[in-house]
Formats: C-alpha cells, structure tokens, sequence
C-alpha cells in the first residue's frame, strides 16, 4: 500500500490532512475592488485571483497562494505563510525557510483596471520589493 492509497482509506486512527489545492484555469487578471477598500498592514485573500493582496506602508502587492512545492494553498500566519500540505514555511518575503518547498512565492503585478480597481496580474510577476502606489 502506498501512502496516497494510505491517507484514503478510513482507518481508525488515520488522520487525513485537511488539504486545499486548486486546478486554476489560467486567468491573466483579476478585479479585487477600489484601493479605500483596504486598511494599511492588511492581508486579504482574494480567492478569485489565488493570491493574497497585501497593503503595506509603502502600497499594495500581491502574493501567489500557490506553494511552490505541489501548489497547495498557502496560508497567513501573522508573520509567514505556510502550507498545509507538507508543512512548508515561507517569509513574509516568499523565501521558503523549512519543508521541502525549495523555490520562493511568486510575486503577482498589482495594477488598476479602466474603473480604478485593484487588478492581480497572474500572468506577470514582480520583485518582492515592488508596491503599486495608490
């Protein structure tokens, strides 16, 4: 029995971890609402573009919620991400520090729409150190 087939089977005293991973279509941009919506040292999901929007005291960014070990969802811990699934740890910076995720988190272009929204840009990626000033 191998450990897929192993976590599937209910056993008494198997656990099973509770695991969120996406099969994203490819969008290349997503609308999260006006800049006024969010509050200085914010971390905000925004499920449709999979990614967490982040406003700081220099602007916005935003953060793959993809891990970059097998995609699973990444989540916030107050000051790091981590993944549920095989306990990646990751800085506020997207630079992995424990688990088996090797790779950084990937930093989306935040940018306004023609409405003056927020917009994520899955399809462009930017420096940890950019911030889209609004």
């Amino acid at each position: 029995m191998n450990r897929r087939d192993f976590l599937t089977i209910p056993n008494e005293g198997t656990v099973k971890p509770k695991v969120v991973k996406r099969n994203l279509p490819i969008v290349s941009a997503s609308t999260t609402g006006y800049p006024r919506d969010y509050v200085r040292h914010s971390w905000v999901l925004i499920e449709d573009a999979h990614a967490w929007l982040v406003r700081d005291a220099l602007g916005f960014y935003a953060v793959d919620a993809s891990c970059s070990h097998l995609g699973c969802m990444i989540v916030f811990d107050e000051d790091s991400f981590s993944c549920p699934c095989h306990n990646s740890i990751f800085t506020t910076e997207g630079t992995p520090v424990s688990g088996p995720a090797r790779h950084s988190l990937r930093f989306l272009m935040v940018d306004l729409d023609d409405d003056g929204k927020l917009m994520i840009r899955r399809d462009r990626t930017v420096s940890a150190d950019d911030r889209f000033i609004a």
